[in-house]
């Protein structure tokens, strides 16, 4: 019986889930390793460890995920193959818009021997998309889920009362298993291609690699505005973010969680094919202290990289640098 349910719920996770890319790609590692060396043969064209990517950037990759498995589909312009491979499940194409919705489930199931324990997942997730004309571009996805989860994982969470990278959950199945949705999204503006302006409530990422450590993104999703511009083989980033700590006590109810506030500059410079060289810097202070609310700095808004005179002329007291 475990095995007809794990057989049925991948070919329902093959049916929906879909590859086709859109204008801002939101994070995947399953890109990088997708197209490998291919990245690095691009120079200073491609700049690796700045995610998320743009669409222009993945075209030049060439390839996809349909062309490897084509021998398993005689046609090509079957409605199974179209929505698998090079659809969504339901698009709309005009010239000034573009609207994409996706049904993205994820059913798991397995056993962990060492606790004598039946591990599962269940997910059903929806992602929305599209662009209005050819400079602004949103995305949005939310998921609920269910699972048991194996022993280190579900250790883990009942004693921080956290998911990693998931956020908050409650107890599901008499407390055997836990219950939690997850949610992001983001609206990006790209007024030139020098350009891109980038607003939402989701996870970044600088650095390559599976990991990073700089920024990764092992964290739940946060607010930030991040502004990236490109010049040949330079490419900057400064992002303002708000990050907040849910295993801290709260301050107040109506405050929730205690939050901090982050600034974060990052110069990508691709010095040949395989060379690169990065400048991170990060800044991070406290939302309140003994003396009250702090809020936002406005001396944080300065988008030039080397924040320290900024620090020592401001007396600003941080926590993190």
């Amino acid at each position: 019986m475990r095995l007809f349910y794990f057989l049925a719920s991948w070919l329902v996770l093959a049916t929906f889930s879909l590859s086709a890319f859109s204008q801002l790609l939101p994070l995947s590692h399953e890109l990088e390793s997708a197209h490998g060396r291919t990245i690095y043969s691009l120079g200073n064209k491609f700049h690796s460890s700045v995610h998320s990517y743009f669409q222009d950037e993945i075209d030049t990759l060439g390839g996809s995920r349909a062309d490897s498995l084509s021998p398993l589909f005689n046609n090509r312009e079957t409605f199974l193959y179209r929505k698998l491979f090079t659809e969504h499940l339901i698009q709309i194409d005009k010239p000034d818009y573009s609207l994409y919705l996706d049904f993205l489930p994820d059913f798991q199931i397995g056993r962990e021997f060492s606790g004598d324990k039946t591990t599962w997942l269940n997910t059903r997730g929806l992602s929305l998309q599209g662009r209005i004309g050819e400079e602004v571009y949103f995305y949005t996805d939310f998921y609920e889920n269910q699972a048991a989860l194996p022993g280190y994982l579900d250790e883990f969470a009942r004693e921080a009362s956290i998911l990693p990278g998931q956020g908050k959950h409650k107890p599901y199945n008499g407390g055997k298993a836990f219950d939690w949705a997850y949610a992001q999204g983001f609206v990006s503006y790209s007024p030139s291609s020098h350009f891109n302006f980038q607003l939402g409530n989701s996870k970044q990422f600088i650095g390559d690699g599976y990991r990073s450590m700089l920024l990764s993104d092992v964290g739940f999703n946060y607010p930030s505005l991040k502004v990236t511009t490109s010049l040949g083989p330079l490419r900057y980033m400064i992002m303002w973010a708000q990050f907040q700590d849910l295993q801290a006590p709260e301050v107040a109810f109506e405050q929730g969680h205690r939050k901090k506030w982050g600034v974060i500059h990052y110069l990508d410079w691709n010095i040949s094919n395989r060379v690169s060289l990065g400048l991170f810097e990060s800044i991070m202070w406290q939302n309140a202290d003994s003396t009250g609310k702090r809020g936002f700095d406005v001396k944080y808004l300065n988008p030039i990289i080397f924040f320290r005179p900024v620090e020592y002329s401001g007396g600003i007291p941080l926590i993190m640098r």
